[in-house]
């Protein structure tokens, strides 16, 4: 997501309809107690990124995703070069900055767990709505007992 270390986010939908014109999904399996407080700030450090994307950039994103269906649904990383159409470092990025940037309104964090998090983490995630207006939606895979979702409000 962007230069600067941000990483690579494990789903991006393009909504084609609605009012999220990106979607940003990260998912981390139980492991530690603390995995629920890295997915979540990992998927903030994707918000503020996703926040540099243009409108002409989400439309190279389509773009891609169009030309590339196979490759675009693989779960494997894609470069900012192979996003924007071949261009290279730094026109790959400024590419995909192209446009008006995205408003905070128009990003949506999906944050997939394997287990109830914390307590902590709704009233936290609550507030970062309130304040930031940060759709977030939380998931949580009970493996074949089924989920739970929730959205911080």
């Amino acid at each position: 997501m962007g230069r600067g270390g941000f990483g690579f986010v494990d789903v991006m939908l393009l909504p084609r309809k609605g009012r999220h014109r990106l979607v940003l999904v990260e998912v981390k399996q139980s492991g530690s107690g603390d995995a629920a407080d890295k997915v979540v700030g990992q998927s903030l450090l994707y918000y503020v990124a996703a926040l540099g994307f243009g409108l002409q950039g989400l439309d190279l994103l389509r773009h891609f995703a169009r030309k590339n269906e196979r490759r675009a649904r693989r779960a494997s990383p894609k470069s900012l070069q192979m996003l924007s159409g071949g261009l290279h470092p730094p026109d790959d990025w400024l590419a995909l900055q192209a446009g008006r940037k995205l408003k905070p309104g128009e990003v949506a964090l999906i944050v997939g767990l394997s287990e109830e998090p914390p307590e902590s983490l709704r009233p936290m995630l609550s507030a970062l709505t309130k304040h930031h207006r940060i759709d977030i939606t939380v998931v949580i895979a009970h493996g074949h007992r089924g989920f739970k979702v929730w959205r911080a409000a």
